[in-house]
């Protein structure tokens, strides 16, 4: 199944390297986390400030499904160091997402199961 991945490069021109960087994170994660249903990779590169040197900042946003938007967030001195950093942030997401729905639908089971053997037998 081929991943719906949509990059959006602002202030410098599209990164060939980073894209395919971003491609071989995103396969990893769709084997952890097949309920990912799109990828949104943006790399920004604000203007030159006195200050600062050249930064990247990175923000990764994952469909799961028809529920939330999660989310990675990285700024680093060079492009694929800030995609690391930021793909980094978006797994533990996933992984805290995945890890509420199993506690959500544990409880669910477990509630179920008491309405069923608080039935009375006929």
């Amino acid at each position: 199944m081929q991943d719906i991945v949509n990059f959006i490069f602002s202030g410098m021109a599209p990164s060939r390297p980073a894209e395919i960087a971003a491609r071989r994170r995103i396969r990893t994660l769709r084997n952890l986390h097949p309920g990912v249903t799109g990828w949104e990779v943006r790399v920004d590169v604000p203007p030159p400030q006195a200050s600062c040197g050249l930064a990247y900042a990175v923000r990764l946003e994952a469909q799961v499904g028809d529920g939330p938007v999660a989310e990675g967030v990285a700024t680093a001195a060079d492009v694929l160091g800030a995609l690391r950093l930021a793909f980094n942030a978006l797994e533990a997401e996933l992984l805290a997402e995945r890890h509420g729905a199993r506690e959500r639908a544990a409880l669910w089971l477990h509630a179920l199961r008491n309405r069923i053997a608080s039935r009375p037998a006929c």
